[in-house]
């Protein structure tokens, strides 16, 4: 089969990263992949073709290019003759989904990778008017499909939950000349207390709890660094809150980082405090590193952690966040739990394997 991958982002989160995965495995099952990114963005073209996966880049969100980028669109889609394309993000689907069924006569498969609490009135409505294009939703929770019914109104029947699967091999423990060299790019000594969030730098994503909860809570753990790994997407609205707050001392802004392993390797703590997610990616990092999470009870995420792979707390609340670092600082046997019961769930639940096997035979399926 000749699937694509299509999507407009701006830049390499965990969607971007499981599209990765997703051509690289279907690849070996005899697939043949291609990703198309209708947005201009050479740093997320890069990254595929670093990987040796067949990328295609429009810039349909340019008034000056959109014409000559739509017909180059429509010629590309022509020629590929795909059996069908999977769509990620509102303006994706928005603009592909009558695309792929008029134009490319394709199959059209909507990704839904969060529960996307955000959307407007005239989200769903456009939503729901190019609805009837779709063959199929894919969605990586159960959360994100409940949220589809009942705001897009689509059957139970048209929609598979196919979880995101994570390898474990790729996430082997840091020796300790790696967790030397990895303290060493972020300016970390062996005596600090690490607290990470990978997350682009995003309101939603809980970086200001973060912070609030960190001026607390330093007045008795001097020790504590934490390092927020992810570009700005707030213009430096929260860059910004840490120096009010005269933090600066306590907080490392990474930006981009490649390398999650060497950051999870010598992280002690976990953070991700969002206000919706669907199937985070990095919560399944933490855990398969055997780091201890804390992290919303929103979306998908207890279907990631259990009732025992980490703390949950609610979303929006810096109090509960402070008292549940508090708890993780101050008692060692916590820790161990979380981390041994986000391990075992992260490799019974979450094999990569079975993942890609399980979206392959959802593929073939399709009539």
């Amino acid at each position: 089969m000749n699937i694509g991958f299509v999507c407009s982002s701006d830049g390499i989160g965990g969607a971007e990263k499981n599209i990765k995965l997703t051509c690289e495995h279907l690849n070996k099952k005899g697939f043949s992949t291609s990703v198309i990114l209708l947005r201009n963005c050479p740093k997320l073209k890069d990254f595929y073709e670093k990987n040796n996966i067949e990328v295609y880049s429009f810039n349909l969100v340019s008034i000056r290019s959109v014409l000559k980028d739509f017909v180059r669109l429509c010629s590309l889609l022509r020629s590929k003759k795909f059996d069908a394309i999977q769509l990620f993000g509102l303006r994706t689907n928005i603009i592909m989904r009558p695309i792929g069924k008029l134009i490319a006569r394709t199959k059209v498969v909507t990704a839904v990778v969060s529960t996307d609490d955000w959307r407007k009135w005239y989200h769903i409505m456009l939503d729901r008017i190019t609805a009837p294009f779709v063959d199929m939703y894919v969605s990586n929770s159960i959360a994100g499909k409940e949220a589809v019914m009942k705001r897009e109104k689509v059957k139970e029947s048209k929609i598979k939950v196919v979880y995101y699967g994570i390898n474990l091999d790729s996430y082997e423990p840091l020796t300790e000349g790696e967790k030397e060299a990895a303290r060493g790019k972020y300016g970390i000594k062996a005596q600090n207390f690490v607290i990470s969030e990978i997350a682009n730098l995003r309101i939603m994503k809980g970086h200001k709890l973060v912070i609030d909860a960190v001026e607390n809570l330093v007045k008795d753990f001097d020790n504590i660094r934490v390092i927020f790994a992810g570009k700005d997407d707030s213009n430096g609205e929260i860059p910004n809150y840490i120096k009010e707050k005269r933090l600066e001392k306590y907080f490392i802004l990474a930006g981009f980082v490649d390398d999650i392993r060497s950051l999870l390797g010598i992280t002690d703590l976990f953070l991700l405090p969002s206000d919706w997610e669907g199937m985070p990616t990095c919560v399944l990092e933490a855990m398969s590193m055997k780091v201890p999470v804390i992290t919303t009870k929103v979306g998908g995420i207890h279907e990631l952690t259990g009732d025992d792979g980490g703390i949950l707390i609610p979303k929006g609340d810096s109090k509960a966040l402070e008292r549940a670092i508090r708890t993780m600082l101050g008692n060692e046997n916590t820790r161990k739990n979380c981390v041994m019961n986000g391990y075992i769930r992260a490799k019974e639940i979450f094999s990569e394997n079975d993942t890609f096997d399980k979206l392959a035979k959802v593929f073939k399926s399709m009539p």
